[in-house]
């Protein structure tokens, strides 16, 4: 399938544009956001459930991870 440019999907109507409103536990960037990573949690957990192995993971990438949200959502 190949996507032209009278593809009505392309049509800006067809494009989602709103931010859903969710409750989340985040971990905003320590340095410029550059990036995002939304970190998913098992049936039954919450993103508060997250909070320490993504606390985790940001001290082991150290300064990669310094401009990167971290998001965790609550189902």
């Amino acid at each position: 399938m190949f996507i032209t440019e009278n593809d009505p999907f392309l049509d800006p109507k067809h494009i989602q544009t709103k931010i859903l409103d969710f409750d989340a536990t985040v971990f905003e960037p320590k340095g410029k956001h550059t990036a995002t990573i939304i970190w998913l949690h098992g049936l039954g957990d919450t993103g508060r459930g997250m909070v320490r192995a993504v606390s985790f993971v940001r001290e082991e990438l150290g300064k990669l991870a310094r401009n990167v949200r971290f998001v965790m959502p609550h189902a």
